[in-house]
């Protein structure tokens, strides 16, 4: 049975017939390319158990002969009897759709026979939440660095869930400091949400705005529209600036993270507090 080997099976393809010598001469050409033996090896048994199939179908594997239908019961075959997976489908189209644009290349057929045969698109998984040591490093980051605005940007998502949007468009006077309450206004027809603010998050916020933010605003030749909380030399920032500085301060903590991981960790942690969803979806906007 030729479809017996394994993606980690580096070995030559066995061809004891014409048919199947045409698999390796394009292994060989992947080599002679310089994919990894990984990626070659991944190609080969995708290709064999195509063979095989094929084989047990009709008697033979012929490049020449094939047509679309042979190529789409293969994938219907794939989908109801084997039952695998997205990603494994995906591997096993994408294994044979480089195999026949390098047979076209090569003259040895007319036509790509697997065109038609469309990837399946594959769930992503819930975004990650930060774990609670994690939290802590990122925490401790935001505070001990000296630019007070990256620290508060990063603070304030983690602690309120905002989305970078709402970050963006925040005004000084969305925060009442006296109750530790956050506003923020989204959508249409006025709607808005409050927010509590940790003790965490209104000091480095407060000592933002009264010394960073101000020396900021004060060399701007002409005054702010709106008063913006989050503002740079040019003026408001952007998400992409807000991308950016999760980005580096999370690196600084040696965490890979990003603006809604950030908003998914409140939401964890809200829900692991209260087991009430009905609370998180409110304080997250939904």
């Amino acid at each position: 049975n030729i479809s017996q080997s394994s993606p980690k099976d580096k070995r030559r393809v066995d061809t004891k017939t014409p048919e199947l010598a045409v698999i390796q001469t394009f292994l060989d050409s992947l080599a002679d390319s310089g994919k990894s033996a990984n990626t070659i090896a991944t190609y080969r048994h995708n290709l064999l158990a195509f063979a095989d199939w094929i084989e047990n179908q009709r008697g033979s594997f012929k490049l020449p002969s094939l047509q679309p239908r042979n190529i789409n019961a293969y994938f219907e075959y794939l989908r109801t009897n084997k039952r695998v997976k997205p990603a494994t489908f995906n591997l096993a189209r994408g294994a044979l759709s480089a195999f026949f644009k390098w047979a076209i290349d090569e003259k040895l057929i007319d036509d790509n026979p697997i065109r038609k045969v469309k990837k399946v698109a594959v769930m992503k998984g819930a975004p990650k939440a930060l774990s609670e040591q994690l939290m802590d490093k990122l925490i401790a980051a935001s505070l001990k660095t000296p630019n007070k605005r990256d620290g508060a940007i990063v603070l304030t998502l983690l602690m309120t869930g905002l989305r970078e949007s709402e970050l963006v468009n925040l005004l000084v006077q969305d925060i009442n400091f006296t109750k530790r309450i956050l506003t923020v206004y989204a959508g249409k027809g006025g709607k808005y949400r409050e927010i509590p603010l940790p003790q965490q998050v209104c000091q480095i916020l407060e000592e933002y705005i009264r010394a960073e933010r101000a020396n900021v605003e004060a060399r701007y030749k002409r005054p702010l529209k709106r008063p913006n909380l989050f503002i740079s030399r040019r003026g408001p920032i952007n998400r992409r600036t807000i991308i950016r500085i999760v980005r580096a301060l999370g690196a600084s903590a040696g965490i890979d993270c990003h603006p809604h991981m950030l908003r998914h960790t409140y939401a964890t942690v809200i829900l692991n507090k209260t087991g009430d969803l009905t609370a998180v979806s409110a304080l997250l906007g939904h």
